[in-house]
């Protein structure tokens, strides 16, 4: 992890030094070009001034003064740059002025008498000749041409050039190291939320999956902090969903397979009526324990953030009623009866919602007298559509309310059938595990909804029944 921040912050720092020293580049070639230009723009300038300046001189005099007195007096008055000669040529002779050299002071300005014979001899009135821009303006005379050449040396002016960008160049790598120290101080600022989710992440373990990474702005770094709090949240969930699952089965399995294991150790000793009564009871502690994992693992999944414990879809209301009521009536041997039908589309899980009613119906048929009926209805509230099940039975106190919807919680039996040989086992508890409403409750929530209950033993009467009902929003409000 840590070779990560260090390349990561290497990396952020190299692309900003990358992107300092093309600047840095690019402002000192430009620069340099720029100027170089411009010195060859004076350089061509110094010449075509003294064209002019020839002419005008040639003009003043009027013809009264021949091409040899017009170029000596020129010279004689003309001051040049300090990296300019001007040569008179005479019939053929070279006229220099007093100065010593172009660029040093032992270096004769006579020394370019063959570079001035080259360029009279030639066609061209102006060029560049070993780095020397010069100009060749014509005076005529009596006995042919007469010429004044302007000789504009650049090699020093080249020379500072080169040496004031060196100066640059050494100043933009002072420039290139400062930029790498602040790319190095301005990376690790960047990299250090990411190094603080990781941080958290190593922290991290199964008995502490409560770590969260403090969020600070709304960046880019700052949504990544709040992915992985989300991320973090998910797991938690899902890993107290495993927990209490794992706990839950272990203690409630305990029971049952305690009584098989007793059972099974008394076969050999056990007279034939006793065998087939502990194979019974066996029987049924296996069934019971299947049921139990089958209820703990819906729970499981209901309580699971990513699970596809919902397949909503849009349903008619009435006909959802009607199927539930068929089932019903097989559960309760035709106890059931559907006392009103609510009309309209709903968005929901069909399959889950029948479930949950189901179970209020064994649940109502458990606890009230074999001869009462069972009320189903169904109906439309505002945004929310609500299903109940009312039945006959000693109804639920206030008190106790809350508690059903407990995990293994068990209410008391009445009118209900015992299977065989359970009752003669202490610990053997209910045929049921205790889960159902659990799970009930689990269905409402995952729709967005609530379960309700109403009972006249709220009020201290007695034998009025209870209501159990599931109320879900008429739209689906699932995100997950």
């Amino acid at each position: 992890m840590k070779r990560l921040f260090v390349s990561l912050r290497f990396s952020i720092m190299v692309w900003i030094i990358m992107v300092v020293f093309a600047a840095l580049a690019s402002m000192i070639y430009f620069t340099d070009s720029l100027r170089r230009a411009d010195v060859h723009d004076i350089a061509n300038e110094a010449v075509e001034k003294t064209a002019v300046e020839v002419e005008a001189h040639s003009r003043l005099a009027g013809g009264h003064a021949s091409s040899a007195q017009l170029i000596e007096t020129y010279l004689s008055h003309e001051v040049p740059e300090a990296n300019e000669v001007l040569v008179g040529v005479i019939d053929d002779r070279l006229v220099f002025q007093q100065l010593d050299s172009l660029t040093r002071p032992d270096v004769d300005a006579r020394a370019f008498s063959p570079m001035v014979r080259s360029i009279v001899i030639g066609d061209e009135s102006s060029g560049i000749t070993e780095g020397i821009h010069w100009g060749k303006i014509t005076v005529p005379s009596e006995s042919g041409l007469d010429y004044v050449v302007v000789l504009v040396s650049t090699e020093q002016v080249y020379a500072d050039l080169n040496r004031q960008t060196l100066i640059f160049a050494g100043l933009g790598l002072i420039s290139l190291s400062l930029a790498a120290a602040i790319a190095w101080v301005i990376s690790s600022r960047i990299i250090a939320p990411v190094r603080q989710v990781a941080h958290v992440a190593e922290r991290i373990s199964q008995s502490n999956l409560t770590t969260r990474v403090p969020v600070h702005g709304d960046d880019e770094v700052a949504q990544l902090a709040r992915t992985f709090n989300h991320m973090m949240d998910r797991i938690d969930e899902a890993y107290r969903a495993q927990r209490q699952f794992i706990d839950d089965a272990g203690h409630e399995l305990r029971t049952p397979i305690t009584i098989v294991r007793g059972n099974l150790e008394l076969l050999d000793t056990a007279t034939p009526e006793e065998r087939e009564r502990s194979l019974e009871l066996c029987i049924s502690e296996l069934d019971r324990m299947t049921r139990m994992v089958n209820d703990l693992l819906t729970l499981a999944i209901a309580e699971s953030a990513d699970s596809d414990f919902l397949n909503i879809e849009e349903v008619d209301l009435s006909q959802l009623t009607i199927d539930i009521d068929d089932k019903a009536h097989m559960l309760t041997d035709g106890r059931s009866e559907v006392v009103g039908i609510g009309e309209g589309t709903i968005a929901c899980d069909s399959a889950r919602i029948t479930e949950a009613v189901l179970e209020f119906v064994r649940n109502a048929a458990k606890y009230s007298p074999q001869d009462s009926p069972i009320h189903i209805t169904s109906s439309i509230e505002g945004t929310h559509a609500r299903f109940s099940v009312t039945d006959f039975g000693p109804g639920v106190e206030k008190s106790q309310q809350e508690a059903l919807f407990q995990r293994f919680h068990r209410g008391p039996l009445e009118k209900k059938e015992q299977s065989p040989g359970v009752n003669s086992v202490p610990g053997s508890g209910s045929k049921g595990a205790g889960l159902g409403l659990s799970i009930v409750q689990a269905i409402a929530q995952a729709h967005g909804g609530r379960v309700i209950i109403s009972s006249p033993a709220e009020k201290e009467h007695k034998s009025q029944g209870a209501t159990f009902g599931i109320e879900i929003p008429i739209e689906s409000t699932v995100t997950r």
